[in-house]
């Protein structure tokens, strides 16, 4: 693969452990000395879909329902990452 590498997840991603996963990615990487950029963001309230867009109006996941602020917070900071990934690619 020859791409930058962005992973996105949420602590209270009920579904599967996907900080725990993308942490294990970012391990490999690094191992395997890859030479593009890599990133992972990690949101202590985040859930499992991890987009920067609303979702059911925040009720599909616990953590959304618990935590509307961070919800919001998170997607716009999805947004704003995913752009400035974009205009650098």
């Amino acid at each position: 693969m020859k791409a930058r590498v962005l992973l996105i997840s949420g602590k209270m991603d009920n579904l599967w452990p996907s900080t725990q996963s993308g942490e294990l990615i970012i391990e490999r990487l690094k191992e395997k000395n890859y030479s593009y950029p890599y990133e992972h963001l990690i949101f202590e309230h985040g859930s499992h879909l991890m987009v920067p867009f609303d979702t059911m109006n925040g009720k599909i996941f616990k953590a959304e329902r618990q935590y509307p602020e961070d919800a919001k917070k998170y997607k716009k900071e999805h947004m704003n990452k995913l752009i400035e990934t974009f205009k650098i690619w």
